[in-house]
């Protein structure tokens, strides 16, 4: 996990010269969730703090909170979060999207997503702290997981400058919840056999969507129609993606129908998506030859929903 999370935030870790560092990470911890929306969520975590921070580090801790949480925390100091990155992840979580994205400068996409995926996965935010002071912001998950010993609501960490004396730390939730999802049938699909092109000016949604579909045969991403077009000539593509609102001269409506005119994709399905849902999208269109209409944030379950009304 640790690794892929250095992956997703490579690019952002360089662009802003910050070095992603482990914190407290309990050797005792195994977590059972969702693995493909657990990750991507913690990699907006990360960039959200990358993105913020005025330091040169952030440290990423993994402790146990009590018998049915975990909290992943990070911090921008080795000695404790700055009241800056502190105010501003509280702010991330918990304000509109509108005075979240004007402050810090994120996508409208990004924040959404965080947020979605936080509702789907039942997390909420807390404040780790030695005493009265706050030494991580942290996203504490429900989930279920193993540990060696008995396991306390107290965190205990070992400070390295006083090896011999150990301090509790307190984990004091500041957003309740509902309770979690009962978990969702697994659906049995495999996509080992299914190329796909996915049209997608984002970085975000291409990022997530390869993390979750990731055991596809093939994928290939282009920003606009003009990039597609290539590929389409060189490949012969299973299934196609199209973000309605694409870079260059042409939408998703336009490659649309030019797609579907091109030798051997007459009856190649291809999915509408887009993040600005208004009422009647579905309808309209199918109405104008799409195959089928996803949302955005695509989450897993939904693409194989619709892949297998399309390809089996």
């Amino acid at each position: 996990v640790l690794n892929e999370l250095k992956e997703l935030t490579r690019k952002t870790a360089e662009a802003k010269r910050v070095e992603i560092q482990y914190g407290k990470i309990s050797s005792s911890l195994t977590l059972e969730t969702d693995k493909q929306k657990f990750i991507y969520l913690l990699s907006l975590f990360l960039k959200f703090a990358i993105q913020i921070t005025k330091e040169k580090s952030i440290y990423i801790s993994a402790s146990i909170y009590d018998e049915n949480y975990c909290a992943i925390g990070v911090k921008d100091k080795a000695d404790g979060i700055t009241a800056f990155l502190l105010k501003a992840l509280s702010e991330v979580f918990t304000d509109n999207d509108y005075s979240t994205r004007r402050n810090y400068g994120f996508s409208r996409f990004s924040t959404m997503l965080a947020k979605k995926l936080v509702n789907l996965l039942s997390v909420r935010k807390a404040n780790l702290s030695v005493g009265a002071e706050v030494k991580e912001f942290a996203l504490v998950f429900p989930l279920k997981f193993v540990v060696a010993e008995k396991i306390n609501a107290q965190i205990e960490v070992v400070h390295p400058e006083q090896k011999a004396s150990k301090k509790k730390v307190t984990v004091v939730p500041t957003l309740e919840t509902a309770e979690p999802e009962k978990p969702k049938k697994q659906i049995d699909f495999d996509l080992s056999n299914y190329s796909c092109l996915y049209l997608e000016d984002q970085i975000d949604s291409q990022v997530l969507f390869k993390v979750q579909m990731k055991d596809l045969k093939n994928i290939e991403f282009a920003v606009s129609f003009e990039s597609a077009i290539p590929l389409l000539k060189a490949k012969k593509f299973d299934f196609i993606l199209m973000d309605i609102n694409l870079q260059g001269e042409y939408n998703g409506l336009d490659a649309l129908r030019i797609i579907q005119k091109m030798p051997g994709y007459k009856n190649v399905p291809i999915i509408a998506t887009t993040a600005y849902v208004q009422p009647g999208a579905r309808e309209r269109f199918i109405s104008a030859g799409f195959s089928y209409y996803l949302p955005k944030p695509l989450l897993r379950e939904k693409i194989i929903e619709s892949l297998q009304n399309l390809l089996q």
